[in-house]
């Protein structure tokens, strides 16, 4: 889902690395007017003979964005496997455990590291807790330039997932966008439950405003983007800064954002999620969520 505004847009096979490009188009209108600086090319694909060829086979060298995208038969594969018992569900792992196997999940389906122009990795210290994160600027750019600045929020069910899972995506967008990239690496749980990671990202946003590390960013045009659990701290900081009067955001970029806790949709309760299943949402939300949150009753669909 992509929220604009007051307006959703559903996308059919919301797959990361395709809504990260859509949206690029979008927030590059955020950037100052200046000439227009070369993109990266994107060699096309060599044409496809036959229907068996899958988007698998294109390899990384020729097509770089489509080697996170599974299909619906590796995905069967995958349950088929949990089922047997030859393959562990991240539900059936400790939070340590599945951190280290969604890492290196991403590490296997992701395209090398794009270069990029700068790297820097800095702790945000604000109300007594400090952040890592991880500033980007692409290779287009120059040591000079003011630009625009995106706050990204990665994703994993509040639980797992760092500053490396989503590097290859950051520096993506630091290479093919009009904007710096800083990526936040906010606290988790179940060490750390909500609200932290709310804290953390409203933090975030506030030093970005500040900006006391001196970067060459614009901190007037501040956007945030994230996707799941990212998507969801991201919106909370657009809803923060309209009704506390926080930092002025300019634009959201919600990539299947997790934006409703609750459990009453009719497709929730009849479809089970590719990947992402019912087990393995309960299995974020109990550890993301204290016991002391579990008794208040969310809003119905109606309500919301």
């Amino acid at each position: 889902y992509f929220f604009m505004k007051d307006k959703i847009i559903h996308l059919h096979a919301p797959v990361f690395l395709i809504a990260v490009f859509f949206i690029l188009f979008i927030i590059n209108s955020c950037a100052p007017s200046k000439p227009s600086l070369k993109a990266l090319s994107i060699t096309e694909p060599e044409k496809v003979v036959s229907k068996q060829d899958s988007l698998l086979a294109l390899s990384k060298e020729k097509r770089p964005e489509f080697v996170a995208i599974l299909s619906t038969a590796h995905i069967n594969i995958a349950r088929k496997a949990e089922k047997s018992g030859d393959r562990i569900p991240l539900y059936k792992m400790t939070h340590i455990e599945a951190r280290n196997a969604y890492l290196a999940m991403r590490e296997s389906l992701s395209p090398p590291p794009p270069k990029v122009y700068q790297v820097k990795n800095f702790v945000i210290n604000k109300n007594n807790a400090e952040i890592p994160a991880r500033y980007y600027r692409g290779a287009q750019h120059k040591k000079g330039h003011i630009l625009p600045i995106t706050v990204f929020f990665h994703g994993g069910g509040w639980v797992i997932g760092d500053l490396d899972t989503h590097d290859v995506v950051c520096r993506q967008l630091a290479n093919l966008g009009n904007f710096d990239v800083i990526s936040v690496d906010y606290r988790m749980g179940p060490e750390n439950p909500f609200p932290a990671a709310v804290d953390d990202a409203l933090s975030s946003i506030e030093w970005v405003k500040t900006n006391k590390l001196g970067l060459p960013i614009n901190n007037s045009k501040i956007v945030v983007c994230g996707d799941s659990a990212g998507g969801n701290l991201a919106a909370v900081c657009c809803i923060n800064s309209k009704i506390n009067l926080g930092p002025e955001i300019i634009y959201q970029a919600l990539i299947y954002p997790a934006t409703h806790m609750g459990s009453n949709y009719p497709s929730k309760s009849k479809y089970d999620g590719y990947i992402l299943s019912k087990k393995l949402m309960q299995w974020f939300q109990e550890k993301y969520i204290p016991v002391s949150y579990t008794h208040l009753t969310l809003p119905t669909n109606r309500e919301v």
